[in-house]
């Protein structure tokens, strides 16, 4: 199992890579500006985002507010007789920024005090060290759920298999 808030799937499916991209552009709706998707709910799509030849970028649209949703995207390419779909799920860059630059601050302040203690650990201590796994769990956790969600949906939509 995959403990880290990114996934690569591949998919293969008997669809023509038409067809394929026919039925995402059934069920993804063009992206809105920021402003109008905090304002207006609702959508006749469960995705939203661009697709541009045989290449996509995707997310699913929700109705609350997860920042570790994932970032999809994709590229269909038919050899052999068969479609296969590459399909890339990870956090959006400002999420992964952010994250990055509280664990090195988290990090960086454990080994201070740990320096500092000569050896005798305080219970306040472990405080860094406890945000930093609650900051972990919550980002897995959170992407995970709902990349579990995208695959099967995509795996409806292509009509497909996963691979390795």
């Amino acid at each position: 199992m995959n403990l880290l808030p990114f996934e690569n799937i591949y998919y293969k499916t008997k669809l023509k890579a038409e067809e394929v991209i026919c039925r995402l552009n059934e069920h993804v709706g063009p992206e809105k500006p920021l402003l109008s998707s905090i304002l207006v709910t609702g959508s006749d799509k469960p995705y939203e985002g661009e697709i541009y030849g045989k290449q996509f970028q995707i997310r699913r649209i929700i109705n609350y507010r997860n920042s570790f949703l994932p970032r999809i995207s994709g590229v269909v390419k038919e050899e052999a007789g068969e479609t296969q779909i590459f399909v890339k799920m990870r956090l959006h860059l400002f999420v992964m920024v952010f994250l990055s630059v509280f664990c090195v601050f988290l990090i960086g302040i454990s080994v201070l005090i740990f320096c500092k203690e000569d050896g005798v650990i305080f219970p306040w201590t472990l405080v860094p060290i406890a945000m930093l796994l609650f900051a972990f769990t919550m980002t897995v956790g959170c992407f995970k759920v709902e990349s579990k969600r995208s695959k099967k949906d995509l795996k409806e939509i292509f009509e497909a298999e996963t691979e390795g």
